[in-house]
């Protein structure tokens, strides 16, 4: 987790002009904020709902015995990985735009 979470750190620093950089890192630690605030309360709701699957059932054995959260977060991942293309760079992170050194937060959501 540490390995990507600074991966992406640097990949957005050094995606950006120095003048935007501030405000891109800020909208990604938000988003982390957030994902870190919202990821145990609907893990900890799969996880007890997993609980009182009756074992034995088929869905129960999948994803009874507290394995919900898991079975849900990897077939999260694996979907976002194979729908989610790697978007091409915004007007305010590239070198070559006029407008990239303009910070306001118009230009890094376009």
């Amino acid at each position: 987790f540490q390995i990507a979470d600074t991966f992406i750190g640097v990949l957005a620093s050094e995606s950006c002009k120095p003048q935007a950089q501030g405000r891109v890192q800020g909208i990604l630690q938000a988003t982390q904020a957030v994902g870190r605030m919202t990821s145990p309360l609907l893990c900890g709701s799969l996880y007890s709902f997993s609980l009182g699957l009756n074992p034995k059932t088929r869905l129960g054995q999948i994803l009874g015995s507290g394995n919900l959260p898991f079975v849900f977060a990897g077939t999260l991942a694996i979907a976002s990985a194979a729908t989610v293309p790697m978007p091409p760079r915004s007007p305010a992170c590239r070198s070559d735009d006029p407008r990239a050194a303009d910070t306001g937060w118009s230009n890094i959501t376009r």
